[in-house]
């Protein structure tokens, strides 16, 4: 009898390869927290720094490449997309308007949930947002944690009669803007809690 060439012999037909969805990076810490703002959303930035919370924002960040660099950086991705609203870690900002916008986050603050049916993966969970930080406690800028300096320090960078009548500094340390408590932003101080104090900057 004789046998079939193993070399030439027909093997079964192999399966297609199936199309994959982009690979994304897990969470580097899902404790980190934090939010990015995707390229249609730079308003929302400004005002959650306002805030005090810690959100990133880059112009040139969108879809899927916003989405992989909030993963990459533990944050959850701010987005008016909706082609993106089912993938963990994302929350779709339903309104255009801003306080409506900013409300929506603060209540993602308060009661953090992945509102799909079945529960992500451990890996792509969404991560859980920080608290919120003191207002007016970020450069509106850059995002960065102001730190107190002095008059003396603050001196070059205001003017002379803002040096005279102030005595509480906050500087950026990245981009050196220099913030101070001020009447003209009063309309910024209505949109936190009362309690806080105000800042202003340069500029």
């Amino acid at each position: 009898m004789n046998h079939p060439d193993p070399d030439t012999a027909a093997s079964p037909e192999r399966e297609r390869p199936r199309h994959r969805r982009p690979t994304v990076a897990p969470l580097r810490d899902t404790a980190a927290g934090g939010w990015l703002c995707d390229v249609m959303l730079g308003k929302l930035a400004r005002e959650l720094r306002l805030l005090g919370m810690d959100v990133e924002y880059q112009r040139n960040l969108a879809n899927m490449q916003a989405y992989r660099a909030a993963r990459a950086t533990g944050r959850t991705l701010l987005t008016r997309n909706k082609r993106l609203t089912k993938l963990p870690g994302v929350v779709f900002v339903e309104s255009q308007n801003p306080p409506e916008q900013v409300a929506q986050v603060r209540a993602a603050v308060a009661e953090p949930a992945d509102r799909q049916e079945r529960p992500a993966p451990a890996a792509l969970a969404p991560p859980r947002a920080k608290p919120e930080e003191s207002p007016f406690g970020r450069c509106l800028e850059c995002n960065c944690p102001l730190e107190k300096v002095s008059r003396e320090q603050a001196r070059p960078s205001v003017p002379f009669f803002v040096y005279q009548i102030h005595y509480d500094f906050r500087r950026c340390p990245r981009c050196k803007r220099v913030y101070w408590p001020g009447n003209h932003v009063q309309d910024m101080a209505r949109r936190v809690p009362a309690r806080s104090g105000t800042r202003r900057r340069r500029g």
